[in-house]
């Protein structure tokens, strides 16, 4: 997947294309609209229903999809450009903004070619007959293209600089900062899902930040649930953000595996990112739950819960 910034369209010897559709897709099945080209002005209401940008193409956000018939014009005759830039000149172009990576993203472009640019040769032969109209116009009656030029990048969430080639697959890959994962450095590695995930940008680079497991877990999720309601301590010792650690290992649990499972308890000068921070508890015998205090920073180590029997 790439983020294309521009498509430059290079005719042969035939004028520019009439009515044409820029499109993207990134399946390969199911395209969208980037740009409308017509004839004239009129053609985008009549066409394709969208009202026309008058002159040279500009845009109001930063996924306006426009229709316009500046580059439809009839000269020149032969070697016209059309030159479409996707983000320069849209009010996101300096973040760039969410909005308009997810709008030049791609992995197939399509050209979309639906009406020739006839130069009123039509006309002309309705007027003088059709074996009288000038050859040097209506030899023109097709489309030519000599050249594609599509430039780009990486579609790399704005969390890398470069992209390298798979050795095996020859695809590119994006080599991914910030703590990202993933293909396209679309999401936060496994151990950093304090925050949710932001694509970067120029203002705000959106750096995946770390959960606080205490070295008992390799992964965690964000829940918007637990933020709100500060249950998750991140790595600076702050209730911020929603990470929850996943499969807490040795014998902890807890949002942060910051507790002991049920029947350990951690001593009191145990630290939380001790190795082994959580001992079985020493509780067996008649009225004995076998449970004892988790956490006994506060309270007699070792305090074993038991049932009170009445005789």
């Amino acid at each position: 997947v790439y983020q294309i910034a521009y498509v430059i369209v290079k005719a042969g010897v035939s004028p520019r294309p009439g009515n044409w559709v820029l499109e993207r897709s990134l399946d390969g099945v199911v395209y969208k609209p980037w740009q409308y080209y017509a004839l004239s002005d009129a053609e985008c209401w009549e066409v394709y229903g969208i009202t026309p940008t008058i002159g040279q193409p500009h845009y109001r956000k930063d996924d306006d999809v426009i229709c316009t018939s500046y580059y439809s014009k009839v000269d020149p005759l032969e070697d016209g450009e059309i030159h479409t830039s996707l983000v320069n000149g849209r009010p996101g172009v300096d973040g760039p903004s969410a909005k308009l990576m997810d709008f030049t993203k791609a992995r197939y472009v399509r050209l979309k070619l639906q009406k020739i640019r006839t130069l009123h040769a039509d006309l002309m032969s309705l007027q003088i007959g059709g074996e009288n109209a000038d050859p040097s116009v209506s030899r023109r009656y097709f489309y030519s293209i000599k050249d594609i030029s599509v430039g780009g990048r990486c579609a790399c969430s704005g969390h890398a600089d470069t992209c390298t080639t798979d050795g095996s697959t020859g695809r590119l890959l994006c080599r991914c900062k910030h703590n990202t994962c993933g293909e396209n450095c679309d999401k936060c590695c496994p151990l950093y899902n304090q925050k949710p995930f932001n694509q970067g940008t120029s203002d705000n680079a959106a750096v995946c930040e770390k959960c606080e497991c205490y070295g008992h877990s390799d992964q965690c999720h964000y829940e918007q649930v637990v933020a709100d309601k500060r249950l998750s301590i991140n790595t600076l010792g702050k209730y911020e953000g929603g990470g929850v650690c996943d499969n807490c290992k040795h014998h902890t649990s807890g949002i942060n595996c910051e507790q002991c499972e049920d029947g350990y308890y951690r001593p009191s000068k145990v630290a939380r990112n001790h190795t082994k921070p959580c001992r079985k508890c020493q509780c067996s015998g008649p009225g004995m739950t076998g449970l004892c205090v988790k956490d006994d920073a506060h309270l007699l180590e070792g305090l074993v819960r038991s049932l009170i029997h009445y005789m």
